[in-house]
């Protein structure tokens, strides 16, 4: 056996080499050895499960990968709507289509004599507003036409699609057999409006048969067309005239503009000679339209909108911030004259006798007859309105018992009972809110033998079948007819029903009139005030507008100019506004014929005095917000804080201060006691004028709100604040920006001084603003108390600032001491006490001891006070 010696194996150990390639050796021996095992692993079902494992994990997130990537770029998911659920009420004469379908209504629509189509969309506030009105109009005259209403923003619906454009809802149209459409084109959706709208549809064109009907026709319009024609020669000129009367509608949907015919030799009556003719009887003048020219629709509405004169105007704004008013205040003056509009009445009283102010006022030519018209012949129809209403209240007293005994069988019959004894009166009061859960059952007037009895609860709704087979048998139980000619009695048709029936409407206007608001009555006897004001409108170059305006719907505008019209006598005001002098003058009397010109006449003179808003009128119908309240509440909480940091900041004795002392308040003033307050007061007054819509003004506030609680302690000085927007004040007083602070020096409020607008606003500047304007005794005061509010360490520069200014003080009272040789002792003293404050400041170690000063200061400023010279 070979074996090493001892020799050899020390020698091969010192060998620097030989280790080298064993340990070379070694290395390819593991290396080889664990590539082997790499290979045994490799081979192992194990790790080819794991591996094939990890390449599966793999292609499975790229496939989702892809799965998501396809859907996304499909686009967003679109939920199906909510199905639509009906948006008038059960038992409702509306027809609903909420799932938006047009061909039943366009099938229906070319069936009636007129109908109406409601527009809507159900979650527009303005169709929802407009939905009881349009419910009421359809209970009045649903004999007389068709209504329906359409859901035009359900998805996919036949309107949506054809009405895609339309930006606004609802939109109500009327629309003849023929499919010739009118839009009603205001935005006032009442009752009573809709009401009117819908009676102007129904009677387009009055027919007028003498001189005397056409006068009183023109009392209560602004200016009639009269169409002379032959109805059978000239059809198509009274298509025509017919279809103008309706496309006028829109532009005059409350029919201040009438539209009359006279038939074949009629005319010869009226001075007309040649027919066809169509003339415009103005208030000044007659117009004859020009018979070359054809007959066309657009033609005519275009030749009266051209020729039309008003010498007043009712206004009817779509807003709340209309641009109604602008056009007409630029050309000049405007007399506003606010009272309430019944439009379910034909006439109104107050706005007959602004037409005759208005004709008097523009009688340039001094025309014998318009001074006939306007003091002798409105007039009179303003007395006969008045006794025409009486008895038609007369008539309707006597149709009530007569009505109510001719449906008590019907009545009856209704599973609910009536709550009034007279049927007619339950119909209004139905037609107010047809989904409330307390109406009762209504019964329309009429005859036994149409009488409709109907509950509008959902527990009683009697069906039309059941009506109908109720009154055939009562028909054929009670029928004594030997032919089948119906006489005058029975026949709906004949001239007795249709009077009857045209009675019973009036009194259902009336009830309604009633019902919305009194009807009122000016009572002028005398028209000898219109001599003062006959001719004016020529006499002076102001362009005079009078427009009359509704004080119940738009009362709002009178409260912006500062008139709380609904709380005055009648709810009636009338104001001139004159845009190029900034004024408004209020009449501040009953308006009447006498009272108004009077009013008109002082204008024009100038002998009216200017009218000031005032922001201290709480409105019925506005949000009233106390700030004076806010303010103060506010303050006091805050300064419970702040006195709280202050003491644990600066371990300063305030226990001495009182609470009461701590309450700051910047009083709310208005236009009313601005003079009492500011001007007439014994005090130094720091007024900021500011405006809701100033956005500096808010900072200013803040900045004044601070300076006063630095000061709440002082006496002799006042923080007051007024809106300059609503409060109206004397030219020498009114800002023309905002925020604008000016103080009022308590020795002499005409020394006035204004915060500059090239400053930047904050509590130093404004701090410095104040006590700039006060004298020397309050100034030094005013410095301590804002050293003493201070809470940062700035103690070095509040003593170099009442060091100043206490030097600056006793140079001004050596020069009086030269002055006033009877005053040196009282002088020597303050002089003295000056002094000694101004030694005690070098012994300030924090703003603790500035209470003291404060203490010393007002003992100082009694002595000032006895002296009379600071």
């Amino acid at each position: 056996m070979l074996t090493k010696s001892d020799d050899d194996q020390n020698s091969s150990d010192n060998n620097p080499v030989n280790n080298e390639i064993i340990s070379d050796e070694n290395q390819l021996d593991v290396s080889s050895r664990s590539s082997s095992i790499d290979k045994l692993n490799s081979n192992s079902p194990i790790m080819k499960i794991f591996s094939y494992s990890k390449e599966l994990v793999l292609i499975f997130a790229f496939i989702l990968t892809t799965i998501a990537t396809i859907q996304n770029n499909s686009g967003p998911k679109i939920i199906r709507s909510p199905p639509p659920i009906p948006f008038f009420s059960k038992g409702s004469f509306v027809e609903d289509y909420y799932y938006g379908q047009l061909y039943p209504t366009q099938t229906k629509v070319t069936l009636s004599e007129l109908s109406f189509v409601f527009y809507y969309a159900p979650w527009s506030a303005e169709s929802q507003n407009a939905r009881s009105a349009f419910e009421h109009v359809s209970r009045l005259f649903y004999k007389e036409a068709y209504f329906s209403a359409i859901n035009c923003w359900q998805p996919n619906s036949e309107c949506r699609l054809q009405y895609s454009k339309i930006i606004s809802w609802p939109i109500l149209m009327a629309y003849t057999r023929n499919g010739f459409g009118v839009q009603y084109q205001k935005n006032l959706w009442t009752e009573s409006a809709l009401t009117k709208f819908v009676t102007s549809m129904l009677n387009p064109i009055n027919r007028l048969t003498s001189p005397e009907e056409l006068l009183d026709f023109m009392s209560s319009r602004d200016c009639v067309i009269v169409a002379f024609i032959d109805h059978e020669a000239h059809s198509k000129q009274y298509s025509s005239f017919y279809r103008a009367a309706l496309k006028f509608i829109e532009k005059d949907p409350f029919r201040e503009v009438g539209f009359g015919i006279v038939l074949g030799q009629t005319g010869v009556e009226f001075g007309v000679d040649q027919i066809p003719a169509i003339r415009a009887y103005l208030w000044n003048e007659t117009l004859e339209y020009n018979g070359n020219i054809t007959w066309a629709s657009k033609d005519i509405t275009k030749w009266i909108q051209d020729n039309i004169q008003q010498v007043s105007l009712y206004l009817s704004p779509p807003g709340i911030k209309s641009s109604s008013l602008a056009p007409y205040m630029k050309q000049g003056p405007v007399l506003l004259l606010f009272t309430p509009r019944n439009l379910y009445l034909d006439f109104s009283d107050s706005y007959v006798m602004l037409r005759q102010i208005g004709m008097e006022y523009y009688n340039c030519k001094d025309d014998d007859w318009v001074h006939e018209v306007a003091r002798d012949f409105l007039l009179h129809k303003r007395i006969q309105n008045r006794e025409k209403l009486k008895e038609l209240q007369k008539q309707c007293y006597k149709l009530m018992h007569m009505s109510y005994q001719s449906n008590k069988p019907m009545i009856r019959k209704c599973n609910k009972p009536l709550t009034s004894t007279v049927s007619y009166l339950s119909v209004l009061n139905a037609s107010k809110n047809l989904e409330s859960n307390k109406m009762s059952n209504f019964c329309e007037i009429n005859e036994p033998i149409s009488s409709k009895c109907e509950c509008m609860s959902d527990n009683c709704l009697e069906t039309s079948h059941n009506m109908y087979s109720y009154e055939s048998n009562n028909l054929a139980s009670n029928s004594k007819y030997s032919t089948s000619m119906l006489d005058n009695k029975n026949d709906e048709k004949s001239p007795e029903a249709i009077n009857k029936y045209n009675t019973r409407r009036q009194c259902q206007m009336l009830r309604l009139a009633e019902e919305r608001s009194e009807i009122q009555f000016i009572d002028d006897k005398d028209t000898a005030p219109l001599k003062l004001i006959s001719g004016l409108g020529c006499k002076s170059n102001k362009t005079f507008t009078l427009i009359s305006m509704d004080s119940v719907s738009f009362h709002t505008f009178a409260e912006r100019l500062g008139v709380d019209i609904l709380e005055l006598e009648n709810k009636t005001a009338a104001m001139i506004m004159d845009q190029d002098n900034e004024s408004t003058y209020l009449l501040d009397e009953p308006v009447s014929l006498n009272s108004l010109s009077r009013f008109i006449y002082s204008f024009h003179r100038d002998g009216l005095q200017r009218f000031l808003r005032t922001n201290s009128i709480q409105y019925r119908h506005t949000h009233f917000f106390d700030i004076n309240q806010f303010l103060v509440v506010k303050s006091q909480e805050t300064i419970k804080v702040e006195n709280n940091e202050f003491s644990n900041k600066k371990k300063c004795q305030v226990s001495d201060v009182k609470e009461e002392d701590s309450h700051i308040v910047i009083r709310e003033i208005n236009s009313e006691d601005f003079d009492s307050v500011v001007i007439k007061s014994n005090k130094t007054v720091v007024i900021l004028f500011y405006s809701t819509n100033c956005a500096f003004c808010s900072m200013m506030s803040h900045s004044l709100l601070t300076v006063s609680r630095i000061l709440h302690k002082m006496p002799n000085i006042e923080f007051v604040r007024i809106e300059g927007d609503k409060n109206d004040l004397p030219w020498q007083y009114t800002m023309a920006e905002f925020p604008t602070l000016l103080v009022f020096p308590s020795h002499s409020k005409s020394d006035s001084r204004k915060f500059s607008s090239k400053m930047p606003i904050n509590v130093t500047n404004v701090l410095g603003f104040v006590l700039a304007n006060l004298n020397r005794s309050y100034r030094l005061l005013g410095l301590v108390m804002a050293c003493n509010y201070k809470r940062q360490n700035s103690t070095n520069d509040c003593i170099l600032a009442i060091q100043e200014e206490i030097t600056d003080t006793i140079s001004y009272a050596l020069r009086e001491w030269r002055k006033h040789s009877r005053k040196r002792s009282a002088l020597l003293r303050i002089i003295k006490q000056l002094k000694e404050i101004y030694l005690r400041l070098f012994s300030i170690e924090n703003s603790c001891n500035f209470i003291e000063i404060e203490r010393d200061v007002f003992h100082l400023i009694r002595r000032w006070q006895k002296v009379k010279i600071f």
